[in-house]
């Protein structure tokens, strides 16, 4: 059976992911620690960087720096290597580059959500994570006129667990 011997036991753990966006196109490449506090619920503090693409010709910018914790609700699934889970993430966001109006070093609240995802059991302590669909909204500028880049977001990661 894939997973650790003890799926209710504590484990520590990290992450790896990468994650893509058209609808605002953005790349995001995140890393993570991981606490496995039982079958159910896991929690992480991650950091990511989130460079913001332009389609039109103009270069990519550098977009934002995301540091949030997250809570995953995970639903085992009977007899399967692959589980579903539920993923909420809250933090801050802090602007790179200047904008118009947004000036470089700005520094506002990050939100983000995954309704359901993917977590394929690859080992015992390697878990291939598939989030089809998930939102993310970094607001690095909250004074004035607040700057927000929501990104509808496709991301696949690797998670280990030691223990």
């Amino acid at each position: 059976e894939p997973g650790p011997r003890d799926p209710s036991s504590t484990a520590w753990g990290a992450s790896i992911s990468g994650s893509g966006s058209i609808d605002n196109p953005s790349l995001a490449g995140a890393l993570g620690l991981r606490l496995h506090l039982s079958k159910h619920w896991s929690f992480g503090l991650d950091g990511e960087w989130n460079p913001w693409l332009a389609l039109n010709g103009t270069a990519a910018r550098a977009g934002a720096i995301d540091v949030f914790g997250s809570a995953m609700l995970r639903f085992p699934l009977a007899y399967e290597n692959f589980n579903l889970r539920t993923t909420v993430s809250l933090g801050a966001s802090y602007l790179l580059s200047n904008l118009y109006g947004a000036p470089s070093g700005s520094l506002g609240p990050y939100a983000g959500v995954s309704f359901l995802g993917v977590e394929w059991k690859l080992s015992r302590a390697l878990f291939f994570i598939i989030n089809p669909l998930n939102i993310a909204v970094p607001v690095p500028q909250i004074k004035g006129v607040p700057l927000s880049y929501p990104q509808y977001r496709f991301t696949l990661g690797l998670e280990v667990y030691l223990g």
